[in-house]
């Protein structure tokens, strides 16, 4: 064994040597200079040299622990760095939503339109001098603002305010250069910002379902020429909640910005789906024409379940007296949750003429549900409801008296809450 160590020994010193040999006649027996790739050989025949008499197991192991700590090193390192970006970031951030918070929202509450100088003397700060932040600041800011100010369906100034602050821009390089599209795309949408129409041309067939669907939206907003060139073929998709409260805040822009609405009478026959067909009859009453509405009767008997309810909850939100007999005389042809639906509909509607209809659904239905919805109608329909109601209580037996009972105290507790 300490025959092994003194060669290995000398094999190392006899590798080693003829370098310091050469360096010291070069440059002199006191100096001894290293330069270029030979400071690499050194090292690399140094450690060759003093790993040799291991074997490779120890070799390998031993590399692999160097590895993991100058990796966890450089790790530690970069995720300090990003830790520090992203303080900067939220500090300046907060700089400029101290500066600009108020200024902003005084433009975006202006319903008369304003322009840019208009903007620049409201913020007392030129385009210039927004072009020296970073426009994502100013993205976080509108965000903030829009969402306190949610309510408001249509914002006349937020265009102009987006375009002064470098938002617009800023959206439309990131699309260009295909960087970030799903949130750019979210941004547009939410904030009804129009961009031009070559920003959205490489993304309105894209392969991403979510990107393409977001996309078409925001061509609804951007495009004058045709605004729906592709709404009824995202609505044979597959659509997901968020589309639907995001189309349906997009319909209120639209309608708010006095722009052509799609036609919604002729939207619901080429949609296979009935759950989307039932989402367009509801928008129908919401930014629908007055045809459109006067013709919701329409789809009472629809062989898709979703589109009659639909009917009738839109015919209740519109409280259309006109469509109301119709709607009580498909009510024998309709499955008992859809008769409750009517049950309803005709209540919200209110024209008193319903009387009637009421007590006969409570003495002929044979679901117990539906004579409870139908009891409940009869409490606060109208005067003459209210009477009848009061007069089933003595004509009935014990268990119906009960029933009766519990739905006028459970009136009766309403009418203390709202009361106080």
């Amino acid at each position: 064994m300490l025959t092994s160590l003194i060669y290995f020994s000398l094999g190392r010193l006899s590798v080693c040597t003829p370098l310091l040999t050469l360096m010291s006649s070069e440059y002199g027996d006191d100096n001894i200079v290293f330069y270029g790739w030979d400071v690499v050989d050194y090292y690399y025949r140094f450690f060759k040299n003093f790993y040799d008499a291991y074997s490779w197991q120890i070799r390998t192991s031993y590399a692999l622990v160097v590895f993991c700590l100058i990796f966890m090193f450089f790790l530690f390192i970069m995720f300090s760095i990003r830790v520090q970006v992203r303080r900067y970031k939220n500090v300046k951030t907060n700089e400029l939503e101290e500066r600009f918070a108020d200024p902003f929202r005084e433009v975006m509450m202006e319903f008369e339109p304003l322009m840019p100088s208009q903007v620049e003397e409201i913020c007392n700060y030129h385009t210039m001098q927004f072009a020296q932040h970073d426009s994502m600041h100013f993205l976080k800011l509108l965000i903030k603002l829009r969402q306190e100010l949610q309510e408001v369906i249509y914002i006349p100034n937020m265009q102009v305010l987006a375009m002064v602050c470098g938002v617009k821009a800023y959206i439309e390089v990131n699309l260009n250069k295909n960087r970030k599209v799903f949130e750019m795309m979210q941004y547009l949408t939410m904030l009804n910002i129009r961009v031009s129409e070559g920003c959205l041309a490489n993304y309105v067939n894209h392969r991403n379902m979510n990107i393409r669907h977001m996309a078409r939206m925001s061509y609804m907003m951007c495009s004058d020429m045709e605004p729906y060139r592709y709404l009824v073929e995202d609505l044979n998709e597959p659509i997901a909640a968020w589309r639907i409260m995001t189309l349906h805040q997009l319909m209120g822009w639209l309608q708010a910005c006095e722009k052509r609405m799609p036609n919604f009478i002729t939207l619901v026959p080429r949609i296979e789906n009935g759950k989307t067909a039932a989402f367009v009859i509801e928008e129908m009453a919401y930014w629908g024409s007055e045809d459109e509405k006067s013709k919701l009767d329409t789809f009472f008997t629809d062989e898709r379940y979703e589109c009659r309810s639909a009917a009738f909850k839109a015919v209740a939100m519109l409280r259309d007296s006109n469509q109301e007999q119709e709607m009580v005389d498909t009510f024998p042809a309709q499955p008992e949750p859809l008769r409750r639906e009517i049950l309803r509909a005709v209540y919200a509607i209110r024209s008193g003429r319903q009387v009637d209809f009421f007590s006969e659904v409570y003495h002929t239905t044979a679901s117990k549900e539906t004579r409870e919805i139908a009891l409940t109608c009869l409490y606060d329909y109208s005067e003459d409801s209210r009477r009848l109601f009061e007069h089933l209580r003595f004509e009935n037996n014990e268990q119906d008296r009960t029933l009766i009972d519990q739905i006028d105290s459970f009136n009766l507790l309403n009418q203390i809450r709202s009361y106080n």
